[in-house]
């Protein structure tokens, strides 16, 4: 039997409620023993892979809906609120392509600050 770990972390970051979770099993390394070492680079113009979703409620309200793996081969699932005139709201409206009230659009990765 299989014994299931869950990790938690709820708080706020720059004034947005805040929640990440990681499952995973003792000794899970998240891999199938079918990854390979030569696997091809992917090319510059490909669409990186979505880190999560976003959704617009009716009140304008961001809601994000992450996911990031561990090095250990768990995933870390967040939420992010971002109520209309949060500090980052912009920011994050822009980096979605705009969102419509009950629309949910893939959220790609942002860049990386040097």
């Amino acid at each position: 039997m299989l014994k299931r770990i869950k990790k938690q972390f709820v708080g706020s970051v720059a004034g947005a409620s805040l929640s990440f979770s990681a499952w995973g099993t003792p000794g899970d390394t998240g891999t199938t023993g079918s990854e390979t070492s030569n696997t091809p680079a992917i090319p510059a113009e490909a669409k990186p892979t979505p880190i999560g979703t976003a959704n617009m409620s009716a009140d304008g309200t961001i809601v994000l809906t992450l996911e990031a793996p561990n090095p250990d081969g768990t995933k870390n699932y967040g939420v992010m609120v971002l109520p209309v005139g949060h500090p980052r709201y912009t920011e994050v409206l822009e980096h979605v392509g705009g969102l419509k009230p009950s629309e949910t659009k893939p959220v790609a990765p942002w860049p990386q600050k040097p």
